[in-house]
């Protein structure tokens, strides 16, 4: 196996841990669902925090900036684009997962995911599932669309099985996809799975959709997980989206015609909104907004 690179460790798992759970902020985590989605897992499967990531390399730091913050003292400190693995331990080696919670890169793609895997290797991963949130013209008050794909073995054929959408999207990727590439090329199976959220949605986290998410990974992985306190703050959610929604007559309106074209729609959704459709939807949107003086809408 290739010289670690780019981790600084802090300590290893004792026990071989066969699984690694990802989601990284950006691109892929609309509505923040992907990582609320993967820390409510940290949150059920407690973790020891095992490594962290040089930023230096991977980032445009004009693009994704640090952040500057002040103790109580008046003590500046930054805080850089975070990568970080964690893993929980158990007697059961199907209970043990190693979680990745990190910041797309701007930099670098292959160098990252080969880096992430030649320390999950180490510890004995063999299985990847990424979790990916995004933007789609959706209605909120539908059953949430789950898309996903996979490669390798046995867990592209659980996927298949399961009311996961396959996906047959082309054009621009986020790093799943190179994290995908890379797994196939080093023989890892992979899955991608991705909640689709409502554009119109302003608030996060959406709970609704991070609940949905951790819902499909528990039944690609065949976990029994607790998901009681996630399922609570989805109703929640839920419940305030629709006063809102409720308050605005034209944003109902508006719901109500994705609703119908929901309904009556038997296409079989991507893992990525059309571009060019889902440009047009919005636009349409905010010029409503805009036209009825009402620049501004959502959850929040």
């Amino acid at each position: 196996m290739a010289e670690l690179q780019h981790f600084s460790v802090l300590q290893m798992p004792k026990k071989r841990i066969p699984r690694l759970l990802m989601a990284s902020g950006g691109w892929s985590d609309a509505a923040e669902a992907a990582t609320t989605a993967l820390r409510y897992f940290m949150g059920e499967l407690p973790s020891r925090k095992m490594a962290e990531m040089d930023p230096e390399e991977f980032y445009d730091f004009t693009h994704v900036r640090p952040l500057v913050s002040l103790s109580s003292k008046g003590v500046r400190s930054l805080k850089w684009p975070s990568n970080e693995l964690f893993y929980h331990d158990s007697s059961d080696s199907s209970q043990r997962f190693m979680f990745f919670v990190g910041t797309e890169p701007s930099l670098k793609w292959r160098t990252y995911c080969d880096a992430i895997l030649d320390l999950a290797m180490r510890t004995g991963v063999h299985t990847v599932v990424h979790l990916g949130a995004l933007l789609d013209a959706v209605p909120h008050s539908r059953p949430l669309t789950i898309t996903g794909s996979a490669v390798g073995g046995e867990l592209a054929k659980t996927l298949a099985g399961l009311n996961i959408r396959s996906s047959d999207y082309q054009g621009p990727v986020g790093i799943s996809s190179a994290m995908m590439e890379r797994c196939d090329a080093r023989g890892v199976q992979f899955a991608t799975v991705w909640g689709h959220t409502s554009h119109y949605l302003q608030t996060s986290p959406n709970y609704r959709a991070a609940y949905s998410l951790v819902q499909a990974v528990c039944q690609l992985l065949a976990l029994d997980l607790n998901l009681q306190r996630l399922k609570d703050a989805a109703s929640s959610f839920e419940q305030e989206v629709q006063k809102v929604i409720d308050g605005d007559s034209r944003l109902k309106a508006y719901v109500e015609r994705l609703e119908q074209r929901y309904d009556e729609s038997a296409l079989v959704l991507p893992e990525m909104p059309n571009g060019e459709e889902m440009v047009r939807e919005v636009e349409e949107f905010l010029k409503d907004q805009r036209d009825n003086g009402n620049p501004r809408h959502g959850s929040d």
